[in-house]
């Protein structure tokens, strides 16, 4: 069944966000028609068996440094593992969507994490009618978490793409494959002369 919806995009449609949805989910999550399916093609590609082996790649090199640090703090004493592990997972995450480590997107985590906290507030006022309308304390502060956390993403992109001009990384991350597919967009509407 899943196959026949998604196949037929345009009959089913995904429900429209309120005011403040944009700050809560964004991106293929909400995006319907044609701009889906060009997203979704360009998802596609990271998940095919020849990008997923960098994944594995990727993995490896977070556990290696894991490693490394569980040698150095077992020498001092007992090593508390859970923390290291939630580092663990946001570090492969990290390489495999951005081809960053985990300490270099760290000031976008607390972020989150407040965003997240704002969102549960918001979640017990969502059914007072016009409330998402208002200017309150707490939409101004989502509003300027958002404005951050978009600010701090952009760089990395602009930072990214220009290296990527520069020949100095191939992209074999998901950000990577969407910056080769955007260019490659632009390239093709220039050939067109669009």
């Amino acid at each position: 069944m899943l196959k026949e919806i998604f196949s037929r995009i345009n009959e089913f449609e995904k429900p429209h966000p309120k005011a403040m949805g944009d700050l809560l989910a964004s991106g293929l999550i909400m995006i319907e028609g044609e701009k889906w399916v060009k997203h979704r093609k360009i998802i596609n590609l990271a998940f095919h068996y020849e990008k997923l082996k960098f994944v594995v790649t990727a993995t490896c090199s977070s556990c290696e440094e894991m490693i490394k640090g569980w040698k150095k703090q077992s020498l001092a004493g007992e090593v508390d593992v859970w923390p290291e592990l939630q580092h663990l997972t946001g570090d492969v995450l990290c390489r495999a969507a951005f081809g960053v480590t985990y300490n270099q997107v760290k000031s976008i985590l607390p972020l989150q994490q407040e965003q997240n906290d704002l969102t549960n507030k918001i979640l017990q006022f969502v059914f007072i009618l016009g409330w998402s309308l208002l200017p309150t304390k707490l939409h101004k502060m989502m509003k300027e978490i958002d404005y951050k956390v978009k600010g701090l993403l952009e760089d990395m992109v602009t930072k990214r793409e220009k290296a990527m001009k520069e020949g100095e990384v191939d992209g074999d991350d998901l950000l990577g494959l969407m910056l080769k597919s955007n260019m490659k967009e632009i390239e093709y509407g220039h050939q067109k002369g669009m």
